[in-house]
């Protein structure tokens, strides 16, 4: 496949689909995590209870799924919390080349100070739920077990309607649908590369 950008062809090329190094395989359930539990000894602990649902499915207009994580106070099991979408390529959790834990010194940053619920450069679970919110991460298309692909480091994201209104905005609307979530505005801060 080939795309035109500014005159310029962008040849497509088939990712690596190995992903014998995760940490955990794909596997869609949910479960409570308790007060005080650890992913990984020296990891910061929960301070309360998080619902912890692992590879939601959103199938978008096109027909592509794209698999998220959805960790949420225990609250929202009965009322509607707001959520925080992190999209990236790097995984749903530090389960990609991108994390903390491959950074030099880990930039700084305690190994305790983070649960590693969190996604690369985006919010820890542990921090945000306690304060109401829901934290969604998802492997964005063509990343991990999601369908279709992957645009990366680059002006297409941004210049592509189809990518645009069939992913990002119908990621959100999905998700604004789930009787958890809690709509109001919407917010986007974009990462231009």
């Amino acid at each position: 496949m080939v795309d035109v950008m500014g005159g310029i062809n962008i040849i497509w090329q088939e990712a690596n689909r190995d992903f014998s190094h995760r940490w955990r395989q794909h596997n869609p359930g949910k479960e409570v995590l308790p007060k005080g539990w650890r992913k990984a000894e020296g990891r910061r602990p929960l301070d309360e209870d998080v619902v912890f649902e692992s590879d939601v499915c959103i199938t978008l207009r096109d027909g592509v799924k794209i698999w998220a994580d959805v960790f949420r106070p225990v609250t929202a099991d009965g009322s509607r919390v707001p959520a925080i979408l992190a999209w990236s390529p790097y995984g749903k959790q530090g389960n990609g080349m991108q994390a903390l834990d491959n950074v030099p010194w880990r930039a700084g940053v305690p190994r305790d100070a983070t649960s590693d619920l969190e996604k690369f450069e985006a919010l820890d679970p542990a921090e945000w739920c306690p304060r109401g919110y829901a934290i969604v991460n998802l492997d964005s298309r063509g990343v991990f077990d999601s369908d279709g692909d992957m645009y990366s480091l680059g002006t297409q994201v941004h210049a592509s309607p189809a990518f645009y209104s069939c992913t990002y905005t119908e990621t959100l609307h999905c998700i604004g649908r789930e009787r958890w979530v809690r709509c109001g505005r919407v917010h986007r801060s974009p990462a231009l590369v």
